[in-house]
């Protein structure tokens, strides 16, 4: 696995453990492995940053709509999605999401089928699921 997908792993397992445990994604956490991610781009690769920039603001207006029109996800989902979508890159991230999106769903039903009763799920655990499917799939893992 390339490094920067290892450090936005236990970034996202570090943001899981908070999210079930506070239903909170800390700030800085989000802001460390974004800057990490920034220098990593630009003193080891001496990458170009104006795509990665362009897809995670992409996917921060994205989840920011999401956010406000249906008050299901935080602002610290939104920021993760940022931080993701630098990382990875558009399709990677919209697989990523997707596959989350779908996670979250099937562990809604099945709440409601065991009648356990739960007003919010936290997303972190799902995207960094959906993260791991991802790399899967991709053949980077397993």
């Amino acid at each position: 696995m390339p490094v920067k997908e290892m450090i936005l792993f236990f970034c996202l397992l570090v943001l899981s453990i908070f999210d079930l445990r506070l239903f909170r994604i800390p700030d800085f956490v989000l802001l460390a492995v974004f800057f990490i991610l920034l220098a990593y781009d630009v003193f080891i690769l001496s990458a170009g940053i104006l795509m990665p920039v362009l897809c995670a603001l992409f996917f921060v207006i994205v989840f920011s709509l999401t956010a406000f029109f249906t008050k299901g996800l935080g602002a610290g989902d939104v920021k993760m999605a940022g931080v993701v979508a630098y990382a990875v890159g558009f399709f990677k991230t919209s697989f990523i999401f997707i596959s989350a999106c779908i996670l979250g769903l099937l562990c809604f039903f099945i709440f409601r089928l065991l009648k356990v009763k739960t007003e919010r799920l936290p997303f972190a655990p799902f995207a960094t699921a959906g993260f791991v499917i991802c790399e899967a799939f991709y053949g980077r893992i397993l």
